[in-house]
């Protein structure tokens, strides 16, 4: 039985291509937008105005220096970006040694998660099994949005991971990378980053 989708080289794509939009039409006929979830949709207390990082940028929550966030614009209905290097930047720029770093997506439809970041057929695989377990289309879903399969592949890894700190490094194995797991794209996504400093440290 063929895939349902296409294998280019990296990025690994995944689901039924060319079939979702960045922003889709809710129930009651109103445009839902990604976004304003959370802290980031609270106002700030300094200016009384959510707090809206530039696009692309890693930026300082406005009431927690420890808080960060990064944004990943993503390419494909279902792909798998890592972002080791760009959480390892983070902490180079906060000058933490000792600790932990928590990473918790901002959306519904997204995940974390570690895996292997040496050879790309891994990726190729993990998406063609989860569209195997959870197809885009299935005759008895009922959320009127299309994309009960996107929170499925979600619900299988969560949406939030905790890396440990060591001299200022994440605390990975050889081939190992954090991932940030696209399964409603292409959108751009946000990501909320807290730096725990070690007691002590």
């Amino acid at each position: 039985m063929p895939l349902p989708f296409a294998v280019p080289a990296v990025p690994i794509s995944g689901c039924t291509e060319g079939d979702s939009q960045p922003y889709r039409e809710a129930p009651s006929g109103e445009v839902r937008q990604p976004g304003g979830f959370g802290w980031l949709a609270e106002p700030a207390q300094e200016t009384g105005q959510p707090y809206r990082p530039a696009s692309g940028a890693a930026r300082q929550h406005p009431n927690d220096p420890r808080m960060k966030e990064i944004r990943v614009r993503t390419t494909q209905r279902c792909e798998l970006v890592e972002i080791t290097d760009r959480l390892q930047a983070l902490l180079d720029e906060s000058g933490l040694t000792e600790g932990a770093l928590v990473a918790q997506s901002m959306h519904t439809p997204p995940a974390l998660t570690f895996n292997e970041n040496a050879d790309p057929d891994v990726r190729h695989d993990l998406l063609a099994k989860l569209e195997r377990l959870a197809p885009q289309r299935e005759a008895f879903y009922l959320h009127a949005e299309g994309n009960s399969d996107s929170h499925l592949k979600t619900s299988f890894f969560g949406p939030s991971l905790t890396v440990l700190v060591s001299g200022g490094r994440l605390v990975l194995g050889t081939w190992q990378g954090v991932y940030f797991c696209e399964f409603d794209g292409p959108r751009e996504r946000r990501v909320a980053v807290q730096l725990l400093p070690a007691v002590g440290a």
